[in-house]
């Protein structure tokens, strides 16, 4: 998704130059920041990425500020590496429902005009005064931010609900599974279950390669010029059997 912001903010800085010097081209751009005419088109049009390092590169040449480097650059690397947002330990308690991530990941897709709120209820099917008071909150606890150029951006790729999440919010991102099972088709989502023998002391391992797939998943998907949906995967890996001796008190 960064590769579509750093496309905005390349036809936004030749835009402005142009407006004070109208015999600066296209190639005159291709130029400076060392690409053909023809790659600079290409990117331009969305048909052709460019490396993270080439980005930087680019960003140097055209003398973007401090805030746009980061607020492109930032979130291009955290991908490259897998990385996902950590939550603040001050917003775990009122992270408690799935349409609190739904925004933030919303907000991350640069979808343009940004959608009002009123938008955002319509496509997550959910009242107004919801999503209305969850921006509020995401807002006042810096999950979301004003950005240079007014709009307000996500301030981490893929925040998602850890192991040590309030048992509310696992709760609700089940109930959510049960009604994407009964209401959406079968072509636009994936259930699966797998039932196996297991040695139970390799969960920790399991966690972590659950998390990597999670990781690669979102990677695959988010890795287009045309991300305007959000998705939620979730996965749920739990003994079927021993609860006699696991239940808590």
């Amino acid at each position: 998704m960064w590769h579509k912001e750093f496309r905005l903010l390349l036809q936004q800085k030749l835009e402005a130059v142009q407006k004070k010097n109208p015999s600066f081209t296209l190639r005159s751009l291709a130029r400076r920041i060392t690409l053909s005419p023809g790659a600079l088109s290409e990117i331009l049009q969305g048909k052709r990425r460019v490396s993270l390092r080439k980005a930087h590169q680019i960003l140097e040449s055209i003398q973007a500020t401090p805030e746009e480097k980061d607020r492109i650059l930032a979130p291009a690397k955290a991908l490259k590496q897998n990385k996902r947002a950590v939550l603040p330990p001050e917003a775990r308690e009122g992270l408690n429902r799935w349409h609190y991530f739904a925004l933030l990941a919303a907000h991350e897709m640069m979808l343009e005009p940004p959608p009002p709120a009123g938008e955002l209820a319509k496509r997550l099917d959910l009242p107004l005064k919801d999503v209305e008071h969850a921006l509020h909150w995401l807002q006042s606890q810096g999950l979301l931010q004003k950005g240079p150029n007014g709009r307000w951006v996500s301030q981490g790729p893929a925040w998602a609900p850890d192991k040590d999440a309030p048992l509310a919010v696992h709760l609700d991102g089940l109930a959510l599974a049960e009604k994407a099972a009964r209401e959406l088709p079968g072509q636009a989502c994936e259930f699966s279950a797998l039932t196996f023998p297991a040695d139970a002391e390799k969960m920790e391992l399991a966690r972590r390669e659950i998390q990597r797939f999670q990781d690669r998943m979102a990677k695959l998907m988010s890795a287009s010029e045309h991300v305007d949906t959000v998705f939620r995967l979730s996965l749920q890996l739990f003994p079927v059997d021993q609860w006699h001796k696991l239940k808590q008190p």
